[in-house]
C-alpha cells in the first residue's frame, strides 16, 4: 500500500468563490499569497508572477 491508496489526506481547504468574479478571484489570490508568505510583498509578488508596484496597485484597489 502507498499514500495514493488512500482517501484521507493532509488537504488544506481553501476559499470557494461564490461566483467567477474575476476580481473576487484575484483579491482572493493576493490574500491567499500574503498569508502563505508571512505578508512579504516581495516573496508574494514573485508567487503571484507581478512586480512588486503592481501588487501595490491591486492591494489599493481591493482595498487590502
Amino acid at each position: 500500500l502507498s499514500e495514493s491508496d488512500f482517501i484521507l489526506k493532509n488537504q488544506k481547504t481553501s476559499y470557494v468563490p461564490d461566483s467567477l468574479n474575476v476580481d473576487e478571484l484575484e483579491k482572493q489570490a493576493i490574500i491567499n499569497a500574503l498569508n502563505k508568505n508571512n505578508r512579504n510583498l516581495s516573496k508574494s509578488a514573485e508567487e503571484l508572477g507581478l512586480g512588486r508596484s503592481t501588487l501595490y496597485r491591486k492591494m489599493r484597489k481591493y482595498g487590502i
